[in-house]
């Protein structure tokens, strides 16, 4: 998947120039990057399972725990049932109306501190299940692919710079919190910085263009038709989202079924050992946790 521009098409437009504006469109971001991550949750479901993964890790010394907020019990989980809650939490957390309001007339403003507080919890426990996939699935997704199934790790390519040039553009996770995969973000950042240069894809017109051609998040109306044209296409069957309210808007549940298209059609394979971070030093050992 090409993501030529992706860097340059993150960044806030200069004519927004109030802070509710910008919370707007970090909103926007953010939200996109959850979408994509659930993408990666649906595709691990094929390839990650308790009996290969019995903790969720990152690597052969980093383990997370799971801080459950309405119990307030922390649980050592295996990676599948880590992912699963992860995505469950991180979606009620966005859906939340006092955090992200949903007034089409924007009269009721983002909670600037609480939401940048939220958001950078948020975005750290997504990073998890990127960090997961790549060190203990990678070569699984790659034999997938060239088996001649449906592409995945262009898809998860894609996904994963997406989140670290939303994360690092505003400021969302610091880089003691990703250095699990520090190898492969200093990778896609210089790919990002030499093409660039070389094929100067953006020259001050078309960034102009493009910032004003992309989503308006002040408008959001447009950002709730961008997750319902986003479920159109949603299964209702199977996946975690079954275990959420019948009684979600219209609206929510529409974006429940958007994550659920993507559900399935990868067989299962055996796991192995590697994948592109054997080639990267051992990260001190760390506990995740919350």
């Amino acid at each position: 998947m090409d993501s030529v521009g992706l860097r340059e098409g993150i960044k806030c437009p200069k004519c927004y120039k109030t802070q509710w504006q910008i919370d707007e469109w970090v909103a926007t971001q953010v939200w996109t990057v959850y979408q994509e991550c659930d993408y990666v949750y649906c595709m691990l479901i094929n390839f990650c399972n308790q009996s290969k993964c019995p903790r969720m890790s990152a690597g052969d010394h980093v383990f997370y725990s799971f801080h459950d907020e309405t119990t307030d019990r922390t649980e050592n989980l295996c990676a599948i049932e880590y992912m699963k809650k992860t995505v469950i939490w991180a979606y009620y957390k966005l859906e939340d109306n006092e955090l992200l309001p949903r007034d089409y007339g924007c009269k009721v403003k983002i909670p600037h501190d609480r939401f940048y507080d939220e958001v950078k919890v948020i975005m750290r426990r997504l990073f998890r299940i990127y960090a997961h996939a790549y060190l203990h699935h990678f070569n699984e997704i790659r034999e997938h692919d060239a088996r001649g199934g449906d592409p995945i790790e262009g898809p998860l390519n894609w996904g994963f710079k997406h989140f670290i040039f939303v994360a690092l553009e505003f400021d969302l996770v610091e880089m003691a919190d990703m250095v699990v995969l520090k190898g492969l973000i200093d990778k896609f950042m210089k790919q990002a910085d030499e093409r660039f240069k070389r094929d100067q894809v953006f020259s001050p017109q078309t960034v102009q263009y493009c910032a004003k051609s992309s989503t308006r998040p002040s408008d959001r109306s447009t950002r709730s038709n961008m997750t319902e044209q986003s479920t159109r296409n949603g299964s209702k069957k199977g996946g975690y989202m079954e275990s959420l309210p019948e009684s979600q808007s219209t609206r929510s549940r529409m974006s429940e079924e958007s994550t659920r298209s993507r559900n399935g059609g990868y067989p299962d394979t055996r796991s192995k050992k590697g994948g592109y971070m054997e080639s990267l030093p051992e990260s001190r050992s760390r506990n995740g946790g919350y």
